[in-house]
């Protein structure tokens, strides 16, 4: 079902808001809502968005979009930003007023698959702007998503973190594993999950040929995205 965002009538407060604005009407189709606040005139959402997989390689799969309404005025503001992560976009919301424990899920959608995935989510969640994503890729064939951030914090004998997430098949709505290793070298953070990246698809393709008894397509190779999220894949306000 495609989300109705009920911005008929409503006038964009800017050039920015009036270009987003057109661009959900294009991309509404693809996207999926995974969390929703409602608060006032204001909304807070994060959409998987299904037709990242077919642009540019790499392309971050998740989509946060705040829209905040003038009622007196009859304008609207939109904003959107791509993020690879889950955690990531709603980290983004959070910074633009959403609460954390407000930002409901739907039920059914893939889970974290243990608990250490659950404490490195929730810790970038409620991060603010200690890190900043330096690079990510998301690999659409194999359910594969690598990011490298860069912490902020003052005194960080090792500034560099390195994420990785992968799906995995455990409960009737799936999950998703998550891991995370700090380096003192971008280029050791990055030979990290690279090496991750190619692990996972020699399973994957070790698994394709027991199901279907041949062997499976090559992996493609990874791909490093560029720093700024809002510059992967088509451009988002």
């Amino acid at each position: 079902m495609v989300y109705d965002f009920a911005l008929e009538g409503w006038a964009p407060d800017n050039n920015a808001s009036a270009e987003c604005m057109w661009k959900l009407e294009i991309w509404g189709p693809e996207l999926e809502l995974l969390r929703a606040q409602s608060a006032s005139e204001r909304e807070w959402l994060v959409f998987y968005d299904s037709s990242q997989m077919w642009g540019l390689p790499g392309a971050a799969k998740f989509l946060g979009v705040h829209v905040a309404r003038d009622r007196d005025h009859r304008s609207v503001r939109v904003e959107a930003r791509e993020a690879p992560t889950e955690a990531l976009a709603q980290r983004w919301l959070i910074a633009s007023g959403a609460q954390p424990d407000a930002l409901a899920r739907k039920a059914g959608l893939p889970e974290p698959a243990d608990e250490e995935s659950r404490r490195i989510e929730s810790h970038i969640r409620d991060s603010g702007v200690r890190y900043h994503v330096e690079a990510h890729h998301t690999d659409h064939q194999h359910q594969h998503t690598w990011a490298l951030l860069r912490d902020t914090a003052p005194d960080v004998a090792r500034p560099w973190v390195a994420q990785t997430e992968r799906s995995v098949n455990r409960g009737t709505g799936g999950a998703y594993l998550i891991r995370e290793e700090r380096f003192t070298a971008r280029s050791a953070a990055l030979e990290w999950v690279r090496a991750s990246e190619h692990r996972h698809h020699r399973a994957q393709a070790a698994t394709s040929r027991c199901e279907h008894g041949g062997p499976s397509p090559t992996s493609p190779t990874a791909t490093t995205a560029s720093a700024n999220t809002a510059h992967l894949g088509r451009a988002r306000t």
